[in-house]
């Protein structure tokens, strides 16, 4: 189970080290499918993953584009989940960009990390 598209930041512990769910800021799941239903199964199972190895994580904003022409916002807590009304990936674009650069430059605890958790590296 793997995200299709998504954003990271890696460990600062181990640059170099590979991705895994720890990393995920946030996620895009693409489908041509018109069944919802399935396209929020799998969305929800891969939130579930980032909140398992996630422990700080407070909340996640997930983005689903689907039938190639509209897209939806998703926000995940640990008592559910909200989502977005469907917008048009041509005619609100614009929604789109700002989004996702929120996602990719606000601090952390715009995006859903709890700021008064810091995490080390186990010393022997």
């Amino acid at each position: 189970m793997k995200p299709d598209i998504a954003l990271l930041q890696k460990d600062l512990f181990d640059p170099n080290g590979p991705n895994s769910w720890r990393h995920i800021v946030s996620f895009i799941e693409l489908t041509s499918l018109e069944d919802l239903s399935s396209l929020w199964k799998q969305v929800t199972r891969k939130a579930y993953a980032v909140f398992v190895s996630q422990p700080g994580r407070q909340f996640l904003i997930v983005l689903s584009i689907f039938c190639c022409q509209q897209f939806r916002f998703h926000l995940f807590d640990h008592s559910g989940i909200a989502h977005s009304l469907a917008y048009s990936l041509h005619r609100q674009a614009d929604v789109l960009l700002h989004v996702l650069y929120m996602l990719a430059f606000a601090p952390k605890e715009f995006v859903g990390y709890d700021p008064t958790i810091f995490f080390s590296p186990v010393v022997d």
